[in-house]
C-alpha cells in the first residue's frame, strides 16, 4: 500500500511538473540542445556508416526502378481502361441510334396500319 502511495505521489509530482509551460520550456531546450550536440559520425563506427550508405543508394535505386515499372505498368492499365470505355460508349451509342430507328421504323408502320385498317373499315361500311 506505501509503495503504491509513493508511486502515486510520483505520479502526481511528474504531472505537475509537465503542466507548467516553463518547466516544460526548460525540459524541450535541454533536449533541443542534446539533439545538437549528438554526432552520428562518431556514434557509428565508419565501416558500417559506408556500409549503411551503400545500402542506401542499393535501396534507392531499387525503389526508383520499382516507381518506373509501376508507373509504366499504370499508364498501360490506364490507356486500356480508356479505349474500352470508349468502344463501350460508342457502342451504346450505336445502339441507342438503331433503337431510335427502329422504333420510327415500326412507328410508322403502326399508325400506316391504323389508316388501313380505318379506310377498310369505312369501306366495309358503305
Amino acid at each position: 500500500m506505501k509503495t503504491d502511495l509513493a508511486s502515486l505521489k510520483s505520479i502526481k509530482k511528474e504531472i505537475i511538473r509537465l503542466t507548467d509551460a516553463d518547466e516544460l520550456k526548460k525540459e524541450l531546450n535541454r533536449l533541443a540542445a542534446e539533439i545538437r550536440k549528438f554526432d552520428l559520425s562518431t556514434a557509428i563506427p565508419a565501416a558500417q556508416r559506408t556500409r549503411l550508405e551503400k545500402r542506401y543508394r542499393e535501396l534507392k535505386k531499387t525503389l526508383v526502378e520499382l516507381q518506373k515499372r509501376v508507373d509504366s505498368s499504370f499508364a498501360k492499365v490506364s490507356s486500356f481502361v480508356r479505349k474500352a470505355a470508349n468502344q463501350t460508349g460508342r457502342a451504346t451509342a450505336k445502339a441507342s441510334t438503331s433503337a431510335k430507328k427502329t422504333s420510327r421504323k415500326t412507328a410508322g408502320k403502326t399508325t400506316s396500319r391504323k389508316k388501313v385498317a380505318k379506310k377498310t373499315s369505312k369501306r366495309s361500311r358503305s
